[in-house]
């Protein structure tokens, strides 16, 4: 396959509910398995406690910055308010996706809200259940922008160039991350070179959507179903045990190691469950790989806000990004290595599955592992793996679809022939 750029309006095939065109082609919404669901009365109702309590938590809510406003929309007239592309998913994606799970303990009853803040997103139970889930637009702002640097990374390194080019490259990201400095009009004129704001703002809404799923696998996910899923991920990880229990002994002094440990394994848990929530979500049935790829984005934003915040400091609550993201990696791996999972979702395209492969280029190349000291100039070798691996193992590689926006609505066309 070349490595040339990529027009990256170009996924995954769709369902086949929309209308004919000209050509052999068809149009269908963007995710066509997206409807919203009824909810039951008691949902209703622990909703609109759990809507209250957000409301209530005394978070302004100014003007959302446009690239914000791109991916979920405009917050209302309301001070406190949800926007409308965030309750759209909510209402027709119920989380965990088990049918004879009553509603009230899924996702249904969890009210999911907006605040313009500087923390990462979070689940709130204050005084008890519901909580509710509170999305931050510092992760969209940085979902949004390190997806804008990834169109960028794959333009430099299609163009062969030195490692010392590419360590140099690196710098663009401590510069675009940081909101309190100006761009570079060099770093600029490379970002508007590959731009693509259509993917841009599709896989900052699939790693919107992850976060979402994160916190929910937190709130209802059920202590059993978090247990199962770390064990999971330990059966495709099997050095998972061993690096968290490395991981928080290296940690904070004072700290009981063993305590550390489950909240650390519980974090790795609810990032299996996400996945898994995606995986089975009307998104992931439509388009798997852009929320995989979402999913990645919001863990390397999670490395880069602890990077401005602290320095990277240890945290007792939380893993290493990088952990989580190399983890979240293997799972998606797996998964989608899996032909009888390819029975349900819709057929990929070629552009869709480097994508995929390129997202573990990135994150090495975001950490440094391309560094002179380090790996070295391995981009090619890591993304031509993965490639290797999930075009043996896809049954179908079809033809990509293109997206396009007609109002606030995207929709994509579609070969009928793929």
């Amino acid at each position: 396959m070349g490595k040339g750029r990529r027009n990256r309006k170009v996924r995954g095939a769709g369902r086949r509910n929309g209308f004919a065109i000209e050509g052999g082609t068809f149009v269908s919404p963007e995710y066509p398995s997206l409807s919203a669901r009824d909810i039951a009365e008691g949902a209703e109702k622990r909703r609109a406690t759990s809507k209250r309590k957000f409301e209530g938590s005394n978070y302004a809510v100014p003007k959302v910055p446009d690239d914000v406003a791109r991916v979920i929309g405009r917050c209302g007239q309301y001070e406190f308010s949800s926007v409308f592309e965030i309750d759209r998913w909510m209402r027709g994606w119920k989380i965990p996706a088990i049918n004879d799970k009553p509603d009230v303990e899924t996702s249904h009853g969890i009210y999911v809200g907006f605040k313009c803040s500087s923390e990462m997103p979070e689940i709130s139970n204050v005084n008890g259940p519901p909580g509710y889930v509170t999305v931050t637009s510092r992760f969209v702002q940085i979902c949004f922008r390190l997806t804008e640097i990834f169109t960028a990374f794959c333009t430099t390194i299609s163009s062969s160039p030195t490692g010392v080019q590419v360590a140099e490259f690196r710098k663009l990201s401590f510069e675009y991350l940081d909101f309190d400095r100006s761009v570079s009009p060099e770093a600029e004129e490379l970002l508007s070179v590959s731009r693509d704001v259509l993917f841009t703002e599709r896989v900052t809404r699939a790693a919107t959507r992850w976060a979402i799923a994160h916190e929910m696998a937190h709130g209802v996910g059920g202590r059993a179903a978090r247990l199962a899923a770390y064990d999971r991920a330990r059966m495709i990880s099997p050095k998972l045990d061993s690096l968290l229990v490395s991981s928080a002994n290296s940690g904070v002094k004072g700290l009981s190691g063993d305590k550390v440990i489950e909240k650390h394994r519980d974090e790795v848990a609810c990032d299996t469950l996400a996945a898994d929530c995606l995986a089975e979500s009307p998104f992931g049935l439509d388009d798997i790989f852009t929320e995989a790829c979402g999913s990645l984005v919001a863990i390397i934003a999670l490395i880069w806000d602890g990077w401005f915040q602290d320095g990277s400091r240890f945290s007792p609550s939380h893993p290493s990004p990088t952990l989580r993201f190399e983890m979240q990696y293997e799972y998606w791996l797996e998964k989608l290595t899996n032909a009888s999972n390819w029975e349900v979702w819709q057929a990929p395209g070629v552009y869709a599955v480097r994508d995929f492969a390129y997202f573990l280029a990135f994150k090495n190349w975001n950490v440094g592992e391309y560094g002179e000291h380090r790996r070295g100039e391995r981009w090619e070798q890591d993304i031509e793996a993965v490639c290797s691996v999930l075009e043996a193992s896809i049954p179908n590689i079809g033809i990509d679809a293109i997206y396009f926006g007609q109002g606030s609505d995207l929709h994509k066309i579609v070969s009928v022939y793929d």
